[in-house]
């Protein structure tokens, strides 16, 4: 696969759009991982609706990162606008059991959208409050989300002291940058 994925950079929307549909024999063979691999490559090439197809196929193989591919799915869903999307990848997440920071940032982003709060993205910013040290080292994309968005707006750390995150807008809005 790395190989068609280097072999393609040239027309990256064609490769992954040819994957996708040929769907090889070997694809099924990682549990979902060539799917979200798939899906990084066409989101950092800013094909973001292929992306969302490529993570919402690899969470169906139920494996131990669906959760997470569910909500990183759910966020792209949010930034192309499609919040309906966004809540039924983030409930089918939930009716298969997982949990995780990721879909609970996804849970939130949706609240918060759901709520006219994008810009300020109260219910955001209070789980990434809550949560833990180890809960967003196993989360690195959070962290790099949240260092990106910190970036963008001037924020780039906490006061000493401070135990209030800075505001976090709803972070499908970095899935455009």
């Amino acid at each position: 696969m790395a190989r068609l994925l280097a072999r393609g950079r040239e027309q990256p929307r064609l490769t992954v759009e040819t994957i996708l549909a040929a769907q090889p024999s070997w694809l099924p063979g990682a549990n979902g991982m060539f799917e979200a691999a798939i899906g990084a490559y066409a989101n950092e090439h800013g094909h973001h609706s292929l992306a969302l197809e490529a993570l919402a196929q690899a969470a169906e193989y139920d494996s131990p990162d669906a959760g997470r591919f569910y909500g990183a799915a759910a966020m792209l869903a949010l930034g192309q606008g499609d919040v309906p999307r966004a809540a039924a990848l983030v409930q089918r997440a939930e009716d298969a059991g997982h949990e995780g920071p990721f879909l609970s940032v996804t849970c939130a982003a949706i609240a918060d959208h759901e709520n006219g709060a994008d810009n300020d993205s109260p219910a955001v910013a209070e789980v990434l409050a809550q949560a833990s040290q180890e809960d967003l080292a196993a989360e690195p994309t959070l962290v790099v989300l949240l260092g990106e968005f910190a970036a963008r707006q001037g924020i780039w750390r906490r006061p000493c002291g401070s135990s209030r995150l800075p505001p976090v807008a709803t972070l499908h809005r970095l899935s455009h940058v």
